[in-house]
């Protein structure tokens, strides 16, 4: 394998980690809200 090939696999990569890495900050982001949500019904379940 040459220096090019690896140069372009590494950007892929790089490319899907950060793809990934966002993917998993929306996940985050709605399990978060949906966490709110339970504590808000909690809150008001009698």
């Amino acid at each position: 394998m040459n220096y090019k090939q690896l140069l372009q696999e590494t950007k892929a990569k790089q490319q899907q980690a950060a793809a990934d890495r966002q993917k998993a900050e929306e996940i985050i982001t709605r399990v978060q809200a949906t966490l709110k949500r339970i504590d808000k019904l909690e809150a008001e379940a009698p």
